[in-house]
């Protein structure tokens, strides 16, 4: 862009008969957009794919014609002007497809018909140089290489019921449409490379003016999204309008002498006596055994994948009480009728959880003949010894509740009462104790306590943990640290001795969009040359949307007995279901995580234990990569004997 500035000035300062012409021009057209992908990037979609299609466009800028550096074009067929466009652009895509699919209507079978819309909308600024070859003194071609440099890119997304029109509506919303989103459009290309061709016919041959009526023809080379080939073709109309700028020849007085330089006196030397300040700050990474390397970037993964969720059958109570806890949540008798289960789907783990008694009222009251059980026990130590009153009165009050709000008769439900659980935690640990304080709840029904099922989005940051490693020569007086994302303050701190070695930085990194955070340390010290340094640092946040083709899907298996890795039999229903998704072709990954209580180790001989019972019994032994985190990664709040009674899991991910 500097070159082409001087460029200009020359050509404004330069004299001759032919004097530099400036306008501007607009176009509008029609676009060929040549693509195929199934969703678009960082986004989920159910679609069989989109294709290519049509949209509309306009591009609108300044246009520069250089007739100082003009040309005689080979055999007498004219004259070539140098040209300059620099234009902001618009264009916009709209994709559907339709396919087929089964629903349930009126208790039979109907075809539906599904139509999937993606639409994007991409700006960019345009930087074109070219030569309007002037075969007629009022006809040109002008071919010219077009880059463009992409501005904000959006979308919008979702799927539609639109046939039968007259009924009908998807499970998970509850309306005739799902799956909306919209939004930035992530993956654009840095720069996206083109060979223009625009015809024109001069109106007006006066040197002052030139209304010019124009064709153009874009020709991609490369592709305007960097995730998958996306060529965009353009056909655009369209004027422009041009104004000779006034010939110069006053002639201009010489410009005035620089005084001779003088020479600068060589840079002083730090004195001997005073040290120089030195003042370095890195980002760095840390893995799990905290080692640690340098980086410039922090990559977010984002995916979304289907998953299949254990409901923990378990209401765990505080120590001598017989309430339920705050954190389940309840509703009011007319609340209940609001209840959906569905929106559940895009809930986390725990919160879905905490609408435990609120699901199995739900689906006591869609299955009639369903008979719940509820056992109440208790922590069987201390204040809790031989208080089979207390764990009755922790069943009643369940029972309350569900007859209460979701007007199930107390002649369906079951009390019982015991002091320590059937398959108890450690007792006397404080952790087991907690856990052991609880009532159970089974049904002669097994729906009654399924899986929740649901779509959620993941994030991977890499590296798991970014720190701060600081260096000040000699000890200063002052030092300040801050560190930035645009207006955001991530971190402040500062000191009067000398910074810590290392500062961890406890940001949530996938909650922040693609951008650089910007780290800067500051000391002051008297007694060194310079007093006052400072060094700046970048890291680039760079969010990485899952783009191939593949279906994710996860089940987690829990109820593991403490210290066991025998698989329940209350998992047998989850583990036929599993069965019946993998294919010889999935790829399949189990993972074994433990909670907190034990050493280390045995909890990563406990996890792989599990995972290997879990392949064994799926048949999949020595094709499934099995993996053992143990206590390395705690999935849950392990403060919460729910947390951790979630965090003896197995995952299992299967990929299609």
């Amino acid at each position: 862009m500097m070159r082409l500035s001087l460029l200009l000035l020359l050509c404004l300062r330069a004299s001759s008969a032919q004097p530099l012409q400036v306008g501007g021009f607009a176009q509008g057209g029609f676009d060929l957009h040549q693509t195929s992908f199934q969703a678009l990037p960082g986004t989920f979609s159910c679609s069989p794919g989109f294709s290519s299609t049509n949209g509309r466009g306009i591009g609108l800028g300044a246009i520069a014609s250089l007739p100082t550096w003009s040309f005689e074009l080979p055999a007498g067929l004219g004259r070539g002007v140098p040209t300059f466009r620099l234009a902001y652009e618009q264009r916009s895509a709209a994709f559907r497809t339709r396919e087929q699919q089964p629903i349930a209507l009126d208790s039979t079978i109907a075809h539906a018909t599904i139509e999937h819309r993606a639409s994007v909308e991409f700006s960019a600024i345009a930087v074109q140089l070219g030569a309007a070859l002037w075969v007629h003194p009022t006809i040109f071609f002008e071919p010219s290489l077009s880059i463009s440099f992409p501005l904000r890119s959006h979308f919008e997304q979702g799927e539609y019921l639109v046939e039968p029109a007259d009924r009908g509506r998807f499970r998970e919303t509850g309306t005739r449409e799902r799956n909306r989103s919209s939004g930035t459009l992530g993956g654009v290309a840095a720069l996206d490379p083109a060979v223009m061709m625009t015809a024109g016919w001069s109106h007006g041959a006066e040197r002052s003016f030139q209304l010019r009526p124009e064709l153009s023809v874009r020709l991609p080379i490369g592709s305007t999204m960097a995730a998958f080939p996306w060529q965009m073709f353009s056909l655009r109309a369209g004027v422009s309008i041009l104004f000779a700028l006034p010939d110069r020849h006053e002639s201009r007085p010489p410009p005035p002498q620089e005084p001779p330089a003088e020479l600068e006196s060589p840079p002083q030397a730090p004195t001997p006596d005073l040290p120089a300040l030195v003042v370095d700050v890195h980002a760095i990474g840390l893995d799990t055994a905290d080692r640690e390397r340098r980086i410039d970037t922090i990559s977010v993964h984002i995916r979304q994948r289907r998953h299949i969720r254990p409901l923990l059958p378990y209401v765990f109570f505080e120590e001598g009480s017989a309430e339920i806890p705050q954190r389940y949540i309840r509703l009011r008798p007319e609340e209940r009728v609001h209840f959906d289960e569905s929106e559940l789907a895009s809930y986390s783990t725990l919160e879905a959880y905490y609408h435990l008694l609120n699901i199995v009222g739900s689906r006591m009251r869609k299955r009639p003949s369903a008979q719940l059980l509820l056992t109440g026990c208790t922590m069987g130590v201390g204040s809790e010894s031989n208080r089979l009153d207390l764990a009755w009165q922790r069943a009643a009050s369940i029972r309350t509740y569900l007859h209460t709000v979701w007007g199930i008769d107390t002649a369906r439900i079951r009390i019982s009462a015991r002091n320590l659980p059937a398959r108890p935690s450690m007792v006397g640990h404080p952790d087991g104790n907690a856990e052991n304080a609880r009532v159970e709840i089974s049904s002669t029904d097994p729906a009654i306590t399924d899986p929740v099922v649901g779509t959620e989005t993941q994030w991977n940051v890499d590296p798991r943990k970014v720190a701060l490693r600081l260096m000040v020569s000699p000890i200063p007086a002052r030092w300040d640290l801050h560190v930035r994302y645009g207006d955001t303050l991530i971190l402040a701190r500062s000191g009067t001795a000398a910074p810590p070695p290392r500062i961890l930085l406890p940001a949530q990194w996938h909650m922040f969009p693609a951008g650089i955070v910007d780290i800067e340390l500051s000391a002051h010290c008297p007694h060194a040359v310079p007093p006052e340094r400072s060094r700046t640092r970048q890291v680039a946040i760079v969010p990485r949307a899952d783009t191939i083709q593949s279906r994710y899907e996860r089940f987690s298996l829990i109820l593991f007995d403490f210290d066991d890795a025998t698989i329940p039999p209350s998992q047998q229903g989850l583990i036929d279901a599993l069965t019946s998704h993998i294919t010889p072709s999935t790829r399949i990954t189990i993972t074994g995580y433990t909670d907190r209580m034990g050493d280390r180790q045995h909890n990563l001989r406990l996890a792989e234990r599990r995972a290997s019972a879990l392949a064994r019994t799926l048949g999949v032994w020595g094709r499934a990569t099995i993996t053992a985190v143990g206590s390395d990664e705690l999935l849950y709040d392990n403060s919460l004997p729910e947390g951790r009674f979630y965090s003896r899991t197995i995952e299992i991910e299967l990929e299609h």
